[in-house]
This record gives C-alpha cells, sequence and structure tokens, in this order.
C-alpha cells in the first residue's frame, strides 16, 4: 500500500499511515521519509510525505544534519510548522542520547556469537525474518541490518541490497541469519539456493559472504560449521 492511494482524504487513524506490511513486520520498515511523514502529524498522508520528502531531499537525506538544524531552519522547509518542528527535534535528540547497542561493541568469533545476538530477537518468532551481520577486519559488528521478512515460508532476499550496505559500512565479511518459525533449523533448497547466490556475489565484491545461520527455536545450522561454506562444488551442506 502506497501513500499515494490514500490521496488527501484526513486520516481516521494513525495506522492508516503505516503500509500495511509494516503492520506486519514493525516500523522498521518505513523509510527514512515515511518515518518523518508520521512525525508530522498531518491531516493528509499525502501532504506529511511530501513535507518529509522536500525536508529530506534538501539536505540529500542526512538526518544527522537534519537533527542539528534550528527550529527556524526545520520550519523554513514548506509544510513543517513549529509543531512539526519540534517532533522532529524531539524524536533526533531521543535517538542520539540511545546508548550504542551492546552487540555492536562484540567480536564474532564463531557461530554461537552470531546466535546469541540473534536468538532473543528471531528464534521464536511466528514469522520469517532475514538479517545481514557486518562485521570489520577485526570481525568486530559494525552493523546488524533486517534485509527481509515474510510469512512462514522463506523470506524474499534482494542480494543487491545486502552488497549495497556492505559497501556502505566498509565491511570486510558478511553474515546471513534467518529464523524457520517450524523450529526446525535445517535448510530448505531455497535456504541453500539463497546461500550460493549470495556467495558468488560477495566473492565479486571481495567481501566475503562468512556463515549462513539458522535459528529454530534452541537449535542452530551454520553451513560454515557444517563445511559447505568452504567448499566449492557442493551443493549440499555436509550433514
Amino acid at each position: 500500500m502506497s501513500f499515494d492511494a490514500f490521496a488527501e482524504r484526513p486520516l481516521e487513524s494513525m495506522d492508516e499511515l503505516i503500509p500495511q506490511q509494516v503492520q506486519f513486520g514493525g516500523i522498521g520498515q518505513l523509510t527514512d521519509t515515511q518515518l518523518v511523514a508520521l512525525l508530522l502529524d498531518k491531516t493528509a498522508v499525502s501532504t506529511a510525505y511530501r513535507a518529509a520528502e522536500t525536508l529530506l531531499e534538501k539536505y540529500n537525506g542526512d538526518l544527522d544534519v537534519v537533527r542539528k538544524l534550528t527550529l527556524k531552519e526545520l520550519t523554513r522547509s514548506k509544510g513543517i510548522g513549529q509543531r512539526q518542528a519540534l517532533r522532529i527535534q524531539a524524536a533526533l535528540e531521543l535517538a542520539r542520547r540511545l546508548p550504542p547497542p551492546e552487540e555492536n561493541l562484540a567480536i564474532v568469533t564463531s557461530n554461537y556469537d552470531v546466535a546469541a545476538i540473534f536468538r532473543p530477537l528471531i528464534a521464536r518468532l511466528p514469522h520469517e525474518e532475514v538479517w545481514a551481520l557486518y562485521l570489520n577486519p577485526g570481525n568486530r559488528v559494525l552493523e546488524k541490518c533486517r534485509i527481509s521478512y515474510g510469512g512462514q515460508e522463506v523470506a524474499p532476499v534482494d542480494v543487491k541490497s545486502v552488497l549495497r550496505q556492505a559497501l556502505r559500512q566498509l565491511a570486510s565479511a558478511v553474515i546471513l541469519v534467518h529464523n524457520h518459525p517450524s523450529g526446525n533449523p535445517a535448510p530448505s533448497r531455497a535456504d541453500i539456493d539463497l546461500t550460493q547466490r549470495m556467495r558468488a556475489a560477495c566473492e565479486l565484491l571481495d567481501i566475503p559472504l562468512r556463515d549462513h545461520i539458522i535459528l529454530g527455536g534452541d537449535d542452530m545450522f551454520s553451513f560454515r560449521a557444517k563445511g559447505w561454506m568452504e567448499k566449492e562444488n557442493d551443493n549440499e551442506p555436509r550433514k
């Protein structure tokens, strides 16, 4: 569902501003523009979206620059009054005050370290989510990003988006992680195919795919631990 679909009709609730897939997958699915549009609290969705888009385009989408703007500078952007400017400042200031996630200080030395990061996050979800973990040369976590979510079946993954974020982060390695809502972490054919595609794409950019880990309840499957990541011609991981 796009913002255009709402046209100029008044909102009956804030839920109408959020695309249907976000109600399922969480607020993290929204773009920066959509999040700012929510903060503006306009009576028409398209008006809020245009105002948010205008503001972000003016500053090249750099939220850190927007955070440092004065109230007066924010209200110079079309469609943003003092109340909306204060909402934006409050949200970005709260984000600034958040401590860095503990896992961003962690060093990943094994698949168990990765599982410790993601098990509380996705292991017991009723739907499937795929995440990418980006590491620096010292195996420290740079960032973790949810890259896809779906129902109880395999979630689609855009390989290009994973690599694009790796380049932005100047990552030295990537680890894929996803969950199986069934609780059985054994890889499906789709999981194996995804690993093959991702590994081949990563090799082209000299950013190795270090592992692909599947979590199912308390169980875990690691492609690297099974020896598949080192074997160029295997179609299946070793059992």
